[in-house]
């Protein structure tokens, strides 16, 4: 098989996500709002458009941005777009507050040492990764600020657009 062909980079490189969350602990059982021991398999978002959301208990503007993104998350979700949340919290009770006061709709990752944020350069709170269908990297937003929801949106439909 040819290395560079399309489909065998974006199994590459959703290959090499996976293996660096299980290295890193995040293969295990993960919250979501519907269940909290649904276990978080990457596989299944292979040929979507992925919403990857740090965030953190104390940030408020990460309360401001979980009803947004349950709302785009219900929108866009036939369409091929997912939402994957990543806590940074070292007091997984916080987290439990969080998401009692602030209920998420999509699946939860605990990353309370920071590994995953780490890798990915998160640099304040919340911080928001779109991954394209191919696996790679296509945009970043820092904070969420309501008045930027659209600009949010547009980067989401042009991302399941291509």
């Amino acid at each position: 098989m040819h290395c560079d062909s399309k489909t065998s980079r974006w199994n590459k490189s959703w290959a090499l996500l996976a293996i660096c969350l299980i290295l890193l602990g995040f293969g295990s059982p993960q919250s979501h709002a519907a269940d909290a021991a649904a276990p978080l398999d990457l596989s299944n978002y292979q040929g979507k458009i992925v919403w990857l959301d740090f965030w953190a208990s104390w940030c408020v503007p990460c309360r401001r941005s979980f009803p947004w993104l349950n709302t785009v998350l219900a929108q866009y979700e036939d369409a091929g777009f997912v939402v994957v949340g990543v806590n940074l919290d070292k007091d997984a009770e916080l987290v439990r507050e969080f998401l009692k006061e602030t209920p998420a709709d999509f699946p939860i990752i605990y990353d309370p040492e920071g590994k995953l944020a780490k890798q990915f350069g998160v640099v304040g709170m919340p911080s928001s990764f779109i991954i394209g269908r191919d696996g790679q990297i296509i945009t970043e937003h820092v904070g969420f600020k309501r008045h930027l929801i659209a600009e949010y949106e547009t980067s989401i439909s042009e991302a399941l657009a291509k």
